[in-house]
C-alpha cells in the first residue's frame, strides 16, 4: 500500500472512530497509538489524514496549555452525514483501486 492509500485508509478509520465515539479527544501520536493501533513511525501519515479532515471541517484542532494539539470531531450539525458521506467514499475509493 502507498502513502496516498495508507493515508485514506487511516483517514477512514479516524472518521469512523470519530462516527462511534463523537466526544473523544487526543492527540495525533494517542490517535495513531491508541486508536488505531499503528506505531510512532505512522504518525506522519496520521498527521495528513487529520489535516484532510480539518480541511473538511470533520475535525478541529485545540491547543492545549501544554502545547500539544488535541483532535475532536468538529462541533458542527452536519459532521454526522459528512463522516458517513467520507466513510463510503473511503471504501469506494479503495474498492475501485484493489
Amino acid at each position: 500500500m502507498d502513502d496516498a492509500e495508507e493515508t485514506m485508509s487511516l483517514l477512514c478509520a479516524i472518521a469512523e472512530y470519530f462516527r462511534r465515539n463523537p466526544m473523544a479527544c487526543d492527540t495525533q501520536q494517542g490517535i495513531a497509538v491508541w486508536w488505531l493501533g499503528k506505531p510512532d513511525a505512522a504518525c506522519k501519515l496520521v498527521q495528513r489524514a487529520l489535516k484532510v479532515l480539518e480541511e473538511l471541517g470533520i475535525v478541529e484542532v485545540l491547543h492545549a496549555l501544554d502545547g500539544r494539539a488535541r483532535y475532536r470531531m468538529a462541533t458542527t450539525a452536519s459532521i454526522p452525514e459528512r463522516t458517513e458521506e467520507l466513510i463510503q467514499l473511503a471504501y469506494l475509493t479503495k474498492a475501485v483501486t484493489q
